[in-house]
């Protein structure tokens, strides 16, 4: 606060600390008692703006620099000021407009031309964003952070070794900045210049030899090149050495996390206590309490939780850099407002093309409403295949097929969850009943998990399983080449552990997808995704690759994965009093869509209740999200059952009489895992693949009328199935038997079929 008989300079040099320190809550409400006490406006304005929109009072923002240019309209300051009001604002149509603006008013001014290097990044239009800094770096040559960007946009557009230019420049001109030495290694790496990758970093150690850098580039270095446990010790060295250093311990916890989560948990809070304000370590902990298996998951989800809303709260300008793990989180706990508040899918989307992380658009998959989002999406797939394409150099070519050469067919499938885990499930008939006489069947694994019964079986069962967990992507290929596959599935998509980029260098003359991602992942060197007629989008756009298709159904469950586990003799409603809906889907696929949906039918079906079966279920958070929204569409929250638990959990199916599927991203294991537990599940079919799945399992199961194909179809369809207990106890105790009577438990007829059709295609 400032003192009432401060001089005009006194106050105008405390906001001015005070915004050198980014304490913006408090530079605004200087400016406020600074006016109060008879500060003329203009001299406060331009703080006063910026602060507005550091702590995301956009409206009162726009309105106090439209006021200013008003008077000025042709002020460079001004002009540039509305254009990061409108960036940190997520309007980046108009804040293009107003930093284009400010450079035509100014040409050879950095700020305008740097703020427009930096929208394009955000944007995803990287050879922009490059022209733009280049122009700064030529108005400001000796600009450590212009040549910083610069030499990180390279990166991001796989310009490799244009990054490594601009970045020895930034070693000569300021040595103590670690981005020069990083990404310059990382760029290195790129080029497979590991001798050169080495001799950088023992440079920086000759500059910086205080510094810990070095030892953690050499430990990137080792990961890069397969060295994952070289990696970790020389981290944990790193880490003895200097407790909470901050890069070694966000590499070490990331490693670790799926190891040890403890240890991961326990490395990542050692570095907040040592940097309690760096916004990275607090982002990289959001995920690793999500992500945390050891303790008391509740607990663990709603540190989460906490840390994600304070840094939507405390740096809302920034909300595409945190939107990654806070949506995740958001979506959890069913937090569907702040969820909405990290940004929108068209600007998301560029964003994470321009920083490599597909994977995130996953949880994107059911955001949809109209075939234009779907068709977008799509869209932005395809331009991310193109980036990581133009990086990644094909293997020569297998010469011919196996048809013509005097060896059997030879299949492969690759994916770390070849285990206990949904996808290995699913691959189990495959595995377990492939012609022997006619194919080969390899396997790669790239797992950091322990070995468990499901992988010990199928290693015992195909014709060679790679285990693979420390090698890189090139490694990866490189091994799998050998083998000379006629066709290989990868089945793990961007989930983790997994190494989509691998089909991106052609390891096979053919190349498909199956099981881990409902969705064409955009790269043009894999040829198939496999189908069956009823998971096939309804229009061909939807899909990149073409329909490896199955005749009957996209799965098969296995009689192994599934389980014994007893189904109850009574209806759930006849021992619990009411009929319980409920569903056991991932919280992400939760949209108010579906909210809308479920409470229709609860308010159909007078006295039911709602079950869900989750671990996020323990939590307060989730408990009070789920009232709200149910509350909000009439229904009582007193109606709403909580079941918190991780695996074990098919038990719990004797609770609930009909389970809802969620929309328009609809379950696929849990479909499978609800009608084997007799518990039919209404499902929508959509026109996109991952709003197909259960339309499929429920047709290959038998019970093709649980299918919906409109939002009113599916409200009707669970109310009349609520009033018919003749159909729910047929269907309660004859669904396994009818599961294994049709196409989705037939698993040798499956396997024959796959094999039938991999020939056709490998021929």
């Amino acid at each position: 606060m400032l003192a009432p008989m401060q001089t005009l300079d006194e106050t105008l040099k405390q906001i001015t600390a005070l915004f050198a320190r980014k304490q913006f809550s408090e530079v605004v409400s200087a400016c406020e008692v600074a006016e109060r006490n008879g500060t003329d406006r203009k001299l406060l304005v331009k703080n006063w703006v910026y602060a507005l929109a550091m702590i995301g009072r956009f409206a009162e923002a726009l309105t106090m620099i439209e006021g200013a240019l008003a008077v000025n309209p042709a002020n460079y300051a001004l002009v540039n000021l509305k254009g990061i009001v409108f960036k940190s604002a997520g309007n980046f149509s108009e804040a293009q407009i107003w930093f284009q603006r400010a450079v035509k008013i100014s040409p050879n001014q950095l700020p305008a031309n740097a703020n427009l290097g930096r929208l394009n990044s955000v944007r995803g239009n990287l050879p922009e964003a490059i022209r733009y800094f280049r122009r700064a770096v030529k108005i400001a040559p000796a600009d450590p952070e212009m040549l910083r960007l610069l030499g990180h946009t390279y990166l991001s557009a796989g310009e490799n070794a244009e990054s490594v230019k601009v970045m020895r420049r930034l070693m000569w001109v300021a040595p103590k900045v670690t981005a020069a030495w990083s990404v310059s290694v990382i760029a290195l790496m790129n080029l497979g210049k590991f001798d050169e990758a080495h001799k950088v970093a023992e440079q920086a150690r000759n500059k910086l030899p205080e510094s810990t850098l070095a030892d953690v580039l050499i430990a990137r270095i080792k990961l890069r090149d397969g060295k994952t446990d070289a990696a970790i010790c020389a981290l944990r060295k790193v880490q003895e050495k200097e407790p909470g250093e901050l890069e070694s311990g966000l590499i070490l916890s990331r490693l670790l996390l799926t190891k040890d989560s403890r240890e991961a948990l326990e490395i990542l809070e050692r570095t907040q206590a040592k940097h309690p304000d760096d916004e990275s370590v607090k982002r990289a902990l959001v995920f690793a309490y999500g992500a945390a298996r050891h303790g008391d998951e509740a607990e663990f989800l709603e540190k989460a939780y906490g840390l994600a809303a304070h840094l939507a709260e405390r740096y809302p300008q920034e909300r595409l850099k945190y939107a990654n793990e806070n949506r995740a989180i958001f979506a959890r706990m069913l937090d569907l407002d702040c969820f909405d508040e990290t940004g929108s899918l068209d600007e998301l989307l560029p964003y994470w093309q321009t920083n490599g992380e597909l994977h995130y658009a996953h949880y994107e998959l059911g955001r949809v409403k109209t075939l234009q989002d779907r068709l977008r999406i799509v869209d932005w797939h395809r331009s991310w295949g193109k980036v990581i394409e133009a990086m990644i150099k094909p293997l020569p070519p297998v010469s011919s097929p196996a048809v013509h050469r005097p060896r059997k067919i030879r299949i492969g499938i690759m994916s770390s969850d070849l285990r206990d885990h949904p996808v290995g499930y699913f691959a189990l008939p495959l595995v377990e009943f492939y012609d022997r006489d006619r194919f080969e069947l390899y396997c790669y694994s790239f797992s950091t998990a322990p070995r468990d019964r499901a992988q010990e079986f199928i290693e015992e069962k195909s014709t060679a399983f790679r285990w693979w967990p420390s090698c890189t992507d090139q490694q990866a290929a490189d091994g799998i080449a050998k083998d000379e596959l006629d066709i290989l599935f990868e089945l793990g998509g961007t989930t983790a552990m997994n190494k989509l980029n691998v089909m991106a260098y052609r390891p096979a003359r053919i190349g498909a997808s199956w099981l881990g991602y409902p969705h064409s992942s955009g790269l043009s060197r894999i040829d198939y995704i496999l189908m069956d007629p009823h998971t096939l989008p309804s229009d061909p756009r939807l899909l990149i690759e073409k329909p490896f298709m199955m005749p009957e159904t996209w799965i098969a469950m296995s009689r192994r994965s599934f389980g014994n586990v007893a189904i109850e003799e009574d209806l759930p409603e006849m021992r619990q009093g009411a009929l319980t809906f409920g569903t056991a889907n991932n919280p992400y696929k939760f949209t108010r869509e579906c909210f809308d949906t479920w409470a229709a039918v609860l308010r159909r079906v007078e006295n039911s209740r709602f079950l869900f079966l989750r671990p996020e279920a323990g939590t307060v958070t989730f408990q009070t999200n789920a009232a709200k929204h149910f509350g909000e569409r009439g229904i009582d929250p007193s109606r709403l059952d909580f079941v918190n638990v991780r695996g074990n959990h098919k038990v719990h199916y004797n609770a609930i009489d009909i389970a809802l599927d969620s929309l328009p991203h609809v379950g696929g294991t849990t479909t499978c895992e609800s009608l084997w537990m007799g518990v039919p599940t209404i499902s929508l079919a959509g026109p996109g693949f991952c709003e197909r799945l259960a339309h499929s399992n429920l047709i290959n199961a038998g019970v093709p009328e649980l299918s919906a194909p409109t939002v009113e179809a599916y409200i009707d369809i669970a109310t009349d199935l609520a009033e018919d207990k003749a159909k729910r106890s047929h269907l309660r105790h004859n669904l396994r038997q009818m599961i294994r009577a049709n196409p989705i438990g037939q698993e040798q007829r499956f396997a024959q079929a796959f094999c039938d059709r991999a020939a056709q295609v490998a021929s």
